[in-house]
């Protein structure tokens, strides 16, 4: 909205007209037609400030287009961690057969917490070398996870051991069974791992362990 000398406000009224804009072609156009020095200066730094600004609008363009690339990679890179580790909660045991040094004590003792916290609903150790080191990993397992040991013997101390740990945590019990020599860990009567070496003695020393799931129901017939 325009009057005679200055910008009208549209409630006030006034004629209205259309802008006029010049563009970079057109300082061009007119710079060629202008010869005096003071035109000539001020369409070269008309033409300068078109210049600027398109390149301006290039580069911004430029750093809007490479945080976009960062946002997409950063999206993808949070899918695939999101994946691994969806993974490894819901697979931390991998391992099918294996050998623990003894310089590998803190290894193989999560080894060993992580197949008893997998359980879901029962545990079954053979094991003829049991103590309160035993009894205390396997109340790593979930509350409702029943829990039995099978040893060559029950000594006075195995059974206060065995009080004072039903005392406090879910009860195991202990039954007396002979005529085994190694180590096996039952989870769930679905998974047989054959341990080298005792519960209470992972990484002492070298040990092997394996899974023999295709040997658990003899050995269940031989446990009924």
């Amino acid at each position: 909205m325009k009057s005679q000398i200055a910008t009208s406000k549209k409630s006030r009224g006034g004629k209205v007209k259309p802008p006029r804009v010049l563009t970079e072609h057109g300082v061009a156009m007119i710079a060629t037609l202008l010869n005096s020095p003071q035109a000539i200066a001020q369409s070269v730094v008309i033409i300068k400030v078109f210049v600027q600004s398109r390149n301006s609008f290039f580069k911004n363009q430029f750093i809007e287009n490479q945080l976009e690339l960062i946002r997409l990679t950063q999206k993808e890179h949070s899918k695939e961690i999101a994946m691994i580790w969806e993974h490894l909660g819901s697979k931390s045991i991998s391992k099918t057969h294996g050998i623990f040094f003894n310089d590998q004590i803190f290894d193989a003792y999560v080894f060993s917490s992580e197949l008893i916290s997998s359980a879901k609903r029962t545990i079954i150790l053979l094991d003829n070398y049991v103590n309160e080191t035993t009894l205390l990993q396997l109340s790593k397992r979930h509350p409702n996870v029943s829990c039995v040991i099978y040893t060559e013997k029950m000594s006075d101390q195995l059974r206060l051991d065995l009080e004072k740990h039903n005392a406090q945590y879910p009860k195991i019990e202990i039954r007396v069974k002979k005529h085994f020599h190694d180590r096996f860990l039952i989870i769930d009567e679905a998974e047989l791992y054959h341990l080298g070496a005792s519960l209470k003695d992972l990484g002492k020393r070298w040990f092997a362990f394996s899974r023999m799931d295709e040997m658990l129901g003899d050995v269940m017939k031989r446990l009924n």
